[in-house]
């Protein structure tokens, strides 16, 4: 799994390998400083095709359930670098994990409570080893390779690991 945690403490992910778990715990400012809701957690899952075009399918569904349960508490950037979190990661997961096969499915989890979200992405598909994945090239040649960049700055901490499946 994949863990990514924000600076800012509004944001903690995990991502696993081969089932691609990437989950991603989204921390919110209480709209009354001090006071703390004991309101259940809300489990919303959805599965996507792999297909590229279907990347905005997944950050609505994500921004959809966290302003559902969030109302006015947020701000809007702990979604939108929640987002940020979520394209990257659906982009190496369709690109990377499933090959660019279109008929793979990916599995979003979301768990979201008054102050958090957590984002899970399964699917069946190959791992990576997170070291081995070069940093970026910032002279403004490449086009491509900033995701994993993204993703580990939108958070504080990022760890992989597969589950007991081999699931990423």
């Amino acid at each position: 799994q994949l863990q990514l945690l924000n600076a800012r403490g509004r944001e903690l992910n995990s991502l696993s390998p081969a089932v691609y778990s990437f989950q991603a715990l989204c921390n919110i400012q209480s709209a009354t400083p001090g006071v703390t809701r004991a309101e259940p957690m809300v489990e919303l899952r959805r599965h996507f095709s792999g297909k590229p075009h279907l990347l905005y399918r997944m950050r609505a569904f994500v921004t959809d359930g966290c302003r559902q349960v969030w109302k006015e508490m947020s701000d809007g950037s702990a979604i939108a670098e929640l987002e940020l979190a979520v394209s990257e990661t659906a982009g190496n997961v369709i690109l990377h994990g499933l090959k660019g096969s279109p008929d793979e499915l990916i599995e979003l989890v979301l768990n979201i409570d008054p102050r958090s979200a957590s984002v899970t992405f399964r699917y069946s598909g190959c791992g990576f080893e997170p070291q081995a994945i070069p940093p970026p090239d910032f002279s403004g040649h490449a086009e491509s390779g900033y995701g994993i960049y993204l993703i580990e700055h939108s958070v504080d901490d990022v760890s992989f690991s597969r589950d007991d499946a081999g699931l990423c």
